[in-house]
């Protein structure tokens, strides 16, 4: 599919380039093409994604349709099929079992660490932080007996307040539980802040057990699986 743009927007578009070649901007584009897309796969996003800033401008713009479709989460661009459309086995780490707690956790590597140190499903949240509310909405629905714990990362810094706001509202809407990891001085000198993070520190992975423990009725019987040890932070 080809776009034709009217030269009056091409000129926008090359002094929008211009500007930030010479003074910079928070996202900056190199080119025309790059700038046009990003335009639009935050168009794309924001269709998919109730609840994002995307959305946001979308609805700012009149753009989203009046209809309940329209309104579900999707993580994949188009209309949506049976194969297609988003429930908790898109991104899904492990299996699902009525016996079973559910964990949430933000991004692949994360979601691998945690299910194999737990043995336990693991749902993605993909990447954005938007994405939290409507997927852990999905997940209740499909399972509102299961019992659902929120994996975060550690984000003590002032910088992510307002997220660590978030996970804890999304939380208490959906009866859920927020596990944060816990971490040593010297864990926090070597920057760790995720759980896939902490699985390579020395000991990590018996240490994220630990702390799921702590937290999960469920692991409280399980045994050890012979996890080893990481680096020596």
């Amino acid at each position: 599919m080809k776009i034709e743009l009217e030269e009056s927007l091409v000129k926008e578009f090359e002094y929008i380039i211009e500007l930030h070649k010479k003074h910079g901007a928070p996202v900056k584009c190199e080119s025309v093409k790059e700038l046009i897309d990003l335009v639009l796969y935050s168009v794309a996003d924001g269709s998919c994604r109730p609840g994002s800033w995307e959305r946001g401008m979308l609805e700012s713009m009149g753009i989203i349709a009046e209809c309940d479709e329209h309104s579900e989460y999707r993580r994949d661009y188009g209309k949506p099929s049976i194969d297609n459309s988003f429930h908790p086995g898109a991104g899904l780490y492990g299996d699902v079992a009525s016996n079973k707690p559910i964990l949430i956790a933000f991004g692949d590597d994360n979601c691998k660490a945690l299910n194999k140190v737990s043995d336990l499903p693991v749902v993605n949240v993909f990447i954005s932080f938007d994405d939290l509310t409507p997927v852990t909405d999905r997940v209740r629905e499909f399972y509102p007996e299961i019992e659902i714990y929120i994996c975060s990362n550690d984000y003590s810094e002032p910088l992510f307040e307002d997220f660590e706001k978030k996970v804890n509202a999304t939380a208490e809407k959906y009866n859920a539980t927020v596990i944060t990891p816990k971490l040593t001085e010297a864990a926090k000198k070597a920057e760790v802040t995720s759980w896939a993070e902490l699985a390579e520190c020395k000991h990590g992975k018996k240490r994220i057990m630990e702390q799921l423990r702590l937290k999960i009725p469920y692991l409280s019987k399980e045994k050890d699986r012979g996890l080893d040890a990481g680096n020596s932070y």
